[in-house]
């Protein structure tokens, strides 16, 4: 396996001295591919052309067409952009998932009988639920360095998981039908201690349907965020406080009445709040909303999937997978390419995507949210800014 190599494709220019410099050790049997250096973003758009997607094989559009090559990493600087840019990525083309979609489909239709719910999402959900509310119990008498160790190691991860399974039941992925998903997503944000899975829902879906086009996805930074977290620190500070822009960007950019299910989800949480504080105290609520925060900060590995997401690490490729260990508890939310293009697949199920049809997910991934999170930080050639925007879907 291989983070990068190289290969001139039929019909391309033959390799220059540059390609040579930039050939990694293939081992015995390996299959090469094509790698092009990045360009200095110059304001035009770079969106890749089919006969672009052939040679850099970000398959935008297409399938592989050098033979399959599993989990390409794009951690490797190699095929890294060179250069942090000074303003978004505007892209002509259309939504890129739904147009693979289509073609997915095309070419595999049984992919369509691995969509739907699954019942073994909500018992999973169910179970990191149970757990928090004995941890609430447990908690209560402890000293205050024992429960923000348990708080960083046992909620952190924990409430993350809650807060990805509030991301399924956005898609309705626990039970056929929506109604079942609203009422079981009031009882799944019990142990988050703000009512946040009503509101998720409404902004989530544009996140898909218009991925990329600004004041409607809300995932998008401001402009205000690419320009105040530049350079080492302020990105380290921007993923401290990641929690607060993701809770306080949609209010601010797509503002939306609340409606009935947002009051309910309020009511229901407020009442659970006042319980826990008046009956369990301050160190119960303490291990919720600190486990909240640390989850889905820095603190934990794997809030590192927020930037490794949608974030451009190699240029004109706009979504990226991720193939590690920690999907198990977060409903393979790592899968991102796969999630985008089947958002009707159950996180449960979205193994079976990648299985079906391999060539279209052979393109740059990730093994290591860390190390997403470390390039991200350090990195001179990244900033809030490597995001591709447009202005329609």
């Amino acid at each position: 396996m291989t983070d990068a190599t190289t290969a001139t494709p039929a019909n391309s220019e033959a390799p220059t001295e540059e390609d040579a410099a930039a050939k990694v050790e293939l081992p015995e049997g390996a299959t090469a591919r094509k790698v092009v250096a990045p360009q200095e973003d110059d304001g035009m758009d770079h969106t890749p052309t089919e006969d672009m997607n052939k040679l850099v094989h970000l398959n935008a559009l297409e399938p592989s067409h050098v033979g399959t090559i599993k989990d390409v990493s794009a951690s490797n600087r190699l095929i890294q952009r060179k250069y942090a840019p000074k303003d978004f990525h505007w892209s002509k083309s259309a939504e890129i998932h739904r147009l693979r979609r289509k073609q997915i489909v095309e070419a595999h239709p049984e992919i369509i009988g691995v969509q739907g719910a699954d019942n073994r999402e909500a018992v999973f959900a169910t179970f990191t639920v149970l757990v928090q509310f004995i941890m609430c119990v447990l908690v209560k008498d402890w000293s205050w360095p024992s429960v923000i160790l348990a708080t960083w190691l046992v909620s952190g991860f924990m409430e993350h998981s809650i807060v990805m399974g509030g991301h399924e039941l956005s898609h309705d992925m626990f039970f056929k039908t929506r109604f079942y998903n609203r009422v079981f997503s009031l009882f799944l944000n019990l142990p988050v201690g703000v009512a946040m899975m009503a509101t998720f829902r409404r902004y989530h879906l544009d996140h898909h349907s218009s991925q990329g086009v600004p004041k409607v996805d809300v995932d998008l930074p401001t402009r205000f965020e690419a320009n105040l977290f530049q350079h080492k620190l302020g990105k380290f500070i921007w993923a401290l406080l990641q929690p607060f822009f993701y809770a306080l960007r949609p209010l601010v950019v797509h503002p939306l009445p609340m409606n009935l299910y947002e009051l309910i989800n309020w009511l229901v949480q407020l009442l659970f709040d006042i319980v826990v504080v008046k009956y369990l105290g301050w160190k119960s609520f303490f291990y919720l909303i600190g486990g909240l925060f640390m989850g889905l900060s820095i603190f934990n590995p794997i809030s590192a999937h927020f930037i490794a997401e949608h974030y451009e690490f190699v240029y004109g490729q706009e979504t990226y997978s991720y193939y590690g260990p920690l999907n198990f508890i977060v409903y393979n939310v790592g899968l991102h390419n796969e999630h985008h293009d089947f958002p009707n697949v159950s996180g449960f199920n979205l193994w079976k995507v990648k299985a079906i049809a391999p060539e279209w997910y052979d393109i740059p991934s990730y093994t290591s949210w860390v190390k997403v999170l470390y390039q991200f930080i350090t990195g001179e050639n990244m900033n809030l800014y490597c995001r591709v925007m447009r202005k329609h879907a």
